[in-house]
């Protein structure tokens, strides 16, 4: 990107606050159990970890509404959990991050969907998962279908996060169809299976490559992921019903596609820790906020793209704020734009635990010397 276009995803950023954002979908708790292991189990061949570090996170679309808080935008999320320790402990958690939880739901006799990774010496283990995963009853969804209708008005954008756990039942995607066709919306549909939202007409919906493959039920074979996605575009909307897909690839970025035969390919770096996760909910958070603001599909793309690289830089579920995507940005070019903009870059180099050196106006060639301890 040249410093012109970074200099207007900077301007777009500062957008973002205050842009109301409804998160719909399948809120989870993600905890981490950290320690060293120094011997086997006697009763099966496994690592004893002695736990020494609990870390409990958003997960899930949970993660969505915590991305969009960090970015500065008015968040509303509508979920549901059980009426259990798991789905206290979320509710404490999306507090703490900036995201009401008056309007996730407690049901009783529904499990909190929680995911569990122990992991020793900054490798994992094990993970071990639990939850309900059958769809709402009547009720559940009533109420899930009465507070989207009863925020939609006010909504700048929406953002579906369908993992396929129950919480979107045929009803709830009706409901939401039935609203979009009303009164559209800014619509990003992040789902395990898109073409659920047909009907719904999203503005975009964010498959990832395996998805993609499964929904066409083809085969890419030996050719590029890339050219399989290009190839098959006109089936892509087609399937979906959307005016564009974005198509992420891990590594290998994203590709989005549009209605108007427009092709966006953006770029992503390799994660630097094994155990990254939730890099798909900061691209769509990032992707929705964006479109609220006004932003134009390939600006919103590049943005949601750098907002995911910051995530994978870090360990774990992870979001991506403002401060940080500034400096991202900004660490781009030759000169930070702004103040703020400086002081983003000096916080996020200590935190990578890089070194910050001062050469008070000497324009030679860096050397040893200004580096030296």
């Amino acid at each position: 990107m040249d410093v012109g276009q970074d200099q207007s995803l900077l301007t777009l950023i500062g957008k973002f606050a205050g842009q109301r954002v409804v998160v719909l979908g399948e809120a989870m708790l993600d905890t981490y159990l950290e320690g060293p292991t120094t011997r086997i189990c006697r009763e099966a061949p496994v690592p004893v970890v002695d736990v020494e570090a609990r870390r409990d996170v958003p997960g899930g679309a949970a993660n969505s509404a915590v991305n969009l808080a960090a970015l500065g935008a008015n968040v509303v999320f509508l979920s549901a959990t059980g009426d259990d320790a798991e789905g206290a402990i979320l509710r404490s958690v999306l507090e703490t991050q900036g995201v009401a939880s008056h309007q996730v739901l407690r049901l009783a006799g529904r499990r909190t969907l929680a995911k569990h990774r122990i992991t020793a010496g900054g490798q994992m283990v094990v993970r071990y998962d639990q939850g309900s995963t059958g769809a709402l009853d009547r009720h559940g969804e009533q109420a899930i279908i009465s507070m989207l209708e009863r925020e939609w008005a006010a909504a700048h954008a929406v953002i579906v996060s369908d993992y396929d756990y129950g919480l979107l039942t045929a009803a709830v995607v009706t409901a939401l169809a039935r609203l979009q066709s009303r009164d559209p919306r800014p619509l990003v549909i992040d789902a395990r299976r898109p073409e659920r939202y047909r009907a719904a007409r999203p503005s975009v919906v964010k498959p990832n490559f395996a998805e993609v493959t499964r929904m066409l039920d083809s085969e890419p074979g030996p050719e590029p992921r890339s050219s399989f996605v290009e190839r098959h575009r006109r089936d892509l909307l087609d399937a979906t019903g959307a005016h564009a897909v974005c198509v992420t690839m891990d590594r290998e970025g994203a590709l989005l596609v549009d209605d108007s035969g427009r092709l966006i390919r953006t770029r992503a770096p390799a994660a630097r820790h094994p155990a990254v996760a939730g890099a798909g909910d900061t691209f769509a958070s990032v992707l929705a906020v964006a479109l609220a603001a006004g932003a134009e599909l390939q600006p919103a793309a590049e943005l949601a793209s750098a907002a995911a690289a910051v995530v994978v830089a870090k360990d774990g579920t992870a979001v991506c704020s403002s401060s940080e995507l500034t400096s991202y940005l900004s660490s781009n070019g030759k000169a930070a734009p702004s103040a703020p903009a400086l002081t983003a870059i000096g916080e996020r180099a200590r935190r990578d635990g890089r070194r910050i050196v001062f050469t008070n106006g000497c324009f030679d060639i860096l050397h040893s010397g200004h580096v030296g301890v």
